[in-house]
């Protein structure tokens, strides 16, 4: 397999946050420009910094 020099820049952006959940957007490009991938994501927002309080799956 060849091995090539590739760069991607990633931009993402929040289009709508809840007390509970989030959705975020992704976009990847390619160095010229073009587009790679994009995706989208609902996100849990877990609140507080104590672990000891959050189920472990």
């Amino acid at each position: 397999m060849k091995r090539r020099n590739f760069v991607v820049i990633a931009e993402s952006k929040r289009i709508k946050k809840g007390n509970s959940t989030g959705l975020v957007e992704c976009y990847v490009s390619d160095q010229k420009g073009s587009l790679v991938a994009h995706s989208t994501s609902t996100c849990l927002i877990l609140k507080g910094n104590d672990e000891s309080k959050r189920i472990k799956l």
